[in-house]
């Protein structure tokens, strides 16, 4: 493979705009984007979720880009998605995206807004959000979600 890229977040830091602006318009690229069956194929190996290891091929010399901030979400296999990710892409440029931390919190916080409070929960200050009170709600209606503090 001539060049591969994987873009793998952060969540809540403009991985849309990223992906729909400017990964997805490259020239001379191939493109796999989240939710498409190669990018989840590849998540499910990196997560564990699947032992069978994806095959890129010998002679595909393209020069590849994926997208899926779900690579760096889950707590406890970071070490384990890394390995995996290199695995299957050794050569592969890891692209990370961070944001100001108390911008984050407010996207984040508005997220949750928009999709839990007054939906699935009631309604959380953000300073009793910021403590997890709303994540540790969810964790009870849901047994396979872990609550963070």
């Amino acid at each position: 493979m001539e060049k591969c890229f994987v873009h793998i977040g952060g969540a809540k830091c403009a991985s849309s705009y990223i992906r729909s602006s400017i990964l997805s318009k490259l020239e001379k690229a191939k493109y796999y984007e989240r939710g498409g069956e190669v990018c989840e194929l590849v998540k499910k190996y990196c997560t564990g979720k699947e032992n069978a290891k994806p095959y890129w091929g010998e002679g595909v010399t393209e020069k590849v880009v994926m997208s899926h901030e779900g690579l760096s979400i889950y707590e406890g296999k970071k070490g384990e998605i890394a390995k995996r990710l290199q695995d299957i892409l050794p050569k592969a440029k890891i692209i990370y995206v961070i944001r100001e931390q108390r911008d984050w919190l407010s996207s984040r916080y508005s997220q949750d807004l928009k999709n839990y409070m007054g939906v699935r929960t009631k309604y959380y200050s953000f300073e009793d959000w910021l403590e997890g009170k709303l994540h540790k709600e969810l964790s009870k209606s849901n047994p396979t979600s872990i609550y963070y503090r």
